[in-house]
């Protein structure tokens, strides 16, 4: 990214920063937003469609003991949660309505954000006090 935007010294400029000075699009949104519109196209086709029937099958035997892993359609309802659109389930049925909200998944800011644990946050600040104890004894 730097180097197309003739920045190659660290002069403070974050990359986000750079990002919107030559707006680019953010990848994680853009993929995401990819999917919804998949979905949204999946959910508009007649119930005798072949897609419509390998999305619906549900296999017959049971998955291993463990942890369930998270599948296409459980990421793609987590999204929905996090942008809050209103009845989706009868917006999806509309075209206009639902391309408008796959235009707004591109620049929304909740989708890129994973919330860190309790857990992760204490590592970290536990990490970035030993940075500082070894700076300040250097």
């Amino acid at each position: 990214m730097r180097e197309s935007s003739d920045c190659s010294t660290c002069n403070g400029t974050a990359n986000k920063e750079l990002g919107e000075l030559m707006n680019l699009r953010n990848i994680i949104n853009y993929v995401k937003a990819q999917r919804l519109g998949w979905f949204g196209h999946e959910n508009r086709m007649p119930e005798t469609s072949i897609v419509r029937k390998i999305y619906k099958w549900k296999p017959s035997t049971s998955r291993p003991v463990g942890m369930p892993k998270s599948r296409w359609e459980d990421d793609v309802r987590n999204d929905l949660r996090k942008m809050k659109p209103i009845k989706w389930t009868e917006q999806v049925q509309n075209r206009l309505k639902w391309n408008f909200i796959v235009e707004k998944a591109k620049i929304l800011s909740e989708l890129k954000k994973k919330k860190r644990n309790g857990t992760a946050q204490r590592r970290t600040r536990r990490l970035l006090k030993i940075i500082n104890n070894f700076k300040i004894s250097c």
